[in-house]
C-alpha cells in the first residue's frame, strides 16, 4: 500500500495469522491518527467547507481575524481561507488566520486594497502566497471596473480600417457564448458586425462629439455601454435594419440615443408621463387624499372614498355589513348587570379607565372628568385632623415669633433671618481613605496623623459651598478624581489649610489658603 498523509500500514497481517496485541494497538493508533487529520465536522468535506472560517473584527475597520474549523498552526503556499465579512474595509487591510501572524491581503494584480473590496455580508475567497508572506482576493473586487480604461481589438475584416472589429475577438467562443466585455476608446467612428452573444460593448472616453457607431447582425442579448463624459454620440442600425437592434438593455451616462427598437430602464424617464399603454397611469397625480380605483376601463382613477374613509377598513375581520347586521338595534336599553366588558365613557356616567394612577388623589379635570391629581394619597392624609382653611391658618401665624430652623431654610422663599445661622464644623475621621459626606459635613476639619488619601464626596450638591480646614502637621493629602483646582494642580499641604469649594457637575472646584493661622 503507498504512503499517504493520513496512514500507512506498518504491520503486514495475513488471514488465520496470529498477531501481537501491541502491533494490532499499533496499527489501530495509526488508524485514528489519520482520521485525525480531517476536519472536525464529518459533513464539512461533503458540503465544501473545510476552509469555511469564522470572521471577526480586528483592531481597526481593516483588520479582518479568521477562526478555522480545524486550527491552522501556520500558513502554507495555496492555503484557502473562506469567510463572510462582518465589516467593509476602507483601505489597505489584513488577515489573520487563528493565532498566525497578520498579513496583508492583495487584489489581482498584486496592489494593496484602498477601500470597498470587502463588503460586510458577503463571502470572499483569499489565499495564501508564502512569496510574498501575504493572502491574495481571489473574487473581482469593485475597484476593477475603475481600473480598467480601455480594452483594444485587432481588425480582421479589413486590415486598413481600425475602426471595424470582427466578433471572433478574445471575448466570445465558437457558440458564440459571452465570455467577457468588448472595450472601445472613443474619438473614431466605428462599425460593429457578428456582435458577441449575451456579451457587452462598452464605449469609453472623451471628446468624441459626433462618433457613429453603425452596428451590423446584433443579437438581441447584447448590451451595450457608453462611458460618462461621452456628448454627441449617434447609434444607428446596420444592414439588418432596425429590427436588428432589439437589444435587451442599453446602459447611456450623458448620451442622447436614437433607435428604433432598443429598451430604456424606469431611471432614464426625465420627462413627460408614462401612458396607461405602456403600464403607467397616464397621470402625474391622482386627486389628493382619495382611495384609487380602475374605471370601466380598467385604467386607474380617482375614487370618491376619501383616504379617511378607507381608513375605516383597518382591521376590519371579516365582511362590513355582515357585522352591521349582527348588531343590536340603535334604541335600546341596558341594565348596569349586562355591562361585561369594555369602559364606561365619562359621557355615560363612567370614569372612562379601567383603573387610575395609583395612590393619588382624584380630581375633575378641564372637561369635568375624573381624573389622577397631583397630590399623593400620603398628601392628602396631611389634611386629616385639619379644622380649618389651612392659607387662613398659615395667615395668622405671627412670623417674627416663629423659629426658622433647618427645614424653613430649605424653602424657595427670600427673607431676612433674624439672627445668624451656619453649618456647624465637623471632624472627619483621619484614617487611610478620609470619607466626606456633603449632607452631614459641609463644613468640616481634618487633622492629619500621616498623607492621606480623600475619597469623592457623598450626597454632592451641586451649586453648594463646601469648606475643609487641613492642619496638616507636615503630612499631605492625594485628592481623588472628583476634586479640581486651578490649572489642574494638586495643591500642597502646609501648616493650616483652607480649601473652600463648589460643587459643579459632580466634581468640587476648589482653591486653598495655605499656613491660615
Amino acid at each position: 500500500m503507498p504512503a499517504n498523509n493520513y496512514y500507512t500500514r506498518v504491520h503486514d497481517f495475513q488471514p488465520g495469522a496470529r498477531a501481537r496485541s501491541g502491533e494490532v494497538d499499533a496499527e489501530l493508533n495509526a488508524v485514528e491518527l489519520g482520521f485525525s487529520y480531517l476536519p472536525d465536522v464529518v459533513t464539512s468535506l461533503a458540503l465544501g467547507t473545510p476552509t469555511f472560517a469564522s470572521e471577526a473584527r480586528g483592531a481597526t475597520v481593516n483588520d479582518y481575524v479568521a477562526t478555522m474549523p480545524d486550527t491552522r498552526v501556520a500558513n502554507a503556499q495555496g492555503d484557502e481561507v473562506v469567510f463572510e465579512a462582518s465589516h467593509t474595509n476602507t483601505g489597505a487591510a489584513t488577515l489573520q488566520v487563528d493565532a498566525n501572524a497578520a498579513r496583508a491581503i492583495i487584489r489581482f494584480d498584486g496592489s494593496a486594497l484602498s477601500g470597498g473590496e470587502i463588503v460586510s455580508g458577503l463571502i470572499y475567497a483569499l489565499r495564501y502566497d508564502a512569496s510574498g508572506t501575504r493572502f491574495q482576493l481571489m473574487a473581482m473586487d469593485p475597484q476593477l471596473a475603475a481600473d480598467v480604461t480601455q480594452v483594444q481589438g485587432t481588425s480582421t475584416d479589413d486590415p486598413t480600417s481600425p475602426g471595424i472589429f470582427n466578433a471572433n475577438l478574445p471575448f466570445r467562443n465558437a457558440n458564440s457564448d459571452a465570455v467577457g466585455s468588448l472595450g472601445f476608446g472613443g474619438g473614431i467612428d466605428m462599425a460593429l458586425r457578428n456582435a458577441v452573444h449575451g456579451g457587452s460593448l462598452i464605449f469609453s472616453g472623451e471628446n468624441t462629439a459626433g462618433t457613429v457607431i453603425t452596428m451590423a447582425t446584433m443579437d438581441p442579448d447584447v448590451g451595450i455601454s457608453f462611458g460618462v463624459g461621452l456628448s454627441g454620440v449617434g447609434v444607428t442600425g446596420g444592414d439588418k435594419g432596425a429590427d436588428s437592434l432589439n437589444f435587451s438593455s442599453i446602459y447611456v451616462s450623458n448620451v442622447a440615443v436614437s433607435q428604433a427598437g432598443h429598451i430604456h430602464s424606469t431611471d432614464d424617464l426625465t420627462s413627460g408621463i408614462l401612458g396607461t399603454a405602456r403600464g403607467g397611469t397616464g397621470a402625474a397625480s391622482f386627486a389628493v387624499d382619495r382611495a384609487v380605483e380602475t374605471d370601466g376601463s380598467g385604467l386607474l382613477s380617482a375614487s370618491t372614498i376619501t383616504a379617511t374613509e378607507l381608513s375605516y377598513l383597518n382591521n376590519a375581520s371579516s365582511e362590513i355589513q355582515a357585522q352591521i347586521n349582527g348588531k343590536a338595534a340603535t334604541a335600546h336599553n341596558h341594565a348596569a348587570g349586562d355591562i361585561t366588558s369594555g369602559i364606561l365613557a365619562v359621557a355615560r356616567g363612567g370614569t372612562g379607565t379601567a383603573a387610575f394612577t395609583i395612590n393619588r388623589a382624584i380630581e375633575s379635570d378641564g372637561a369635568g372628568a375624573l381624573s389622577a391629581s397631583a397630590v399623593t394619597a400620603t398628601e392628602m392624609s396631611y389634611l386629616d385632623g385639619v379644622t380649618s382653611a389651612i392659607q387662613t391658618q398659615f395667615t395668622n401665624l405671627d412670623a417674627a415669633k416663629e423659629d426658622v430652623d433647618a427645614d424653613i431654610l430649605r424653602a424657595d422663599t427670600v427673607g431676612v433671618m433674624s439672627a445668624a445661622k451656619g453649618f456647624a464644623i465637623a471632624t472627619l475621621t483621619d484614617q487611610a481613605t478620609v470619607t466626606w459626606d456633603g449632607d452631614t459635613e459641609q463644613n468640616a476639619q481634618l487633622t492629619l496623623g500621616a498623607s492621606r488619601t480623600l475619597a469623592n464626596m457623598t450626597n454632592l450638591r451641586n451649586g453648594f459651598g463646601y469648606t475643609l480646614i487641613v492642619v496638616s502637621g507636615g503630612y499631605n493629602i492625594t485628592f481623588s478624581s472628583g476634586y479640581r483646582f486651578p490649572g489642574n494642580v494638586h495643591p500642597t499641604l502646609s501648616g493650616t489649610t483652607i480649601l473652600s469649594f463648589v460643587a459643579q457637575g459632580g466634581v468640587l472646584h476648589g482653591t486653598a489658603l495655605l499656613n491660615s493661622s
